[in-house]
C-alpha cells in the first residue's frame, strides 16, 4: 500500500495561521492604516500599543495617521506587540 504525502485534518494538528473576520480584512482591501486596523481589532487603545511597542505615542499616532513615513525599525516592533508578523504591516 502507498503512502500518501497529505494527512487528513484529523492528522494535520491544530494550524498557527490565524483568521480574521470579514470586517478587518474589509479595511485593510480598502487601503486602511494597518496598524490602525489590527490595534483595533486587538482591542488595544494608542498608548497600550505604543507601550507594548517601545515607541512614542505621538510617534504611533502619526504613523497612524499617515503624517508620518513608518520608520522601518519601528514596524518589527509594532507587528511582534500586534501578534503580527512584519509582512501583516506593509
Amino acid at each position: 500500500m502507498r503512502e500518501s504525502k497529505f494527512r487528513n485534518a484529523k492528522q494535520a494538528g491544530p494550524s498557527d495561521e490565524e483568521y480574521f473576520p470579514a470586517e478587518v480584512v474589509d479595511r485593510l482591501l480598502a487601503q486602511e492604516n494597518p496598524v490602525t486596523v489590527y490595534r483595533e481589532y486587538r482591542g488595544m487603545s494608542l498608548a497600550e500599543l505604543a507601550k507594548a511597542a517601545e515607541i512614542g505615542e505621538n510617534e504611533l499616532a502619526e504613523m497612524e495617521s499617515g503624517s508620518r513615513a513608518v520608520p522601518a525599525w519601528h514596524l518589527p516592533a509594532v507587528a511582534n506587540a500586534l501578534g503580527l508578523e512584519y509582512d501583516d504591516l506593509i
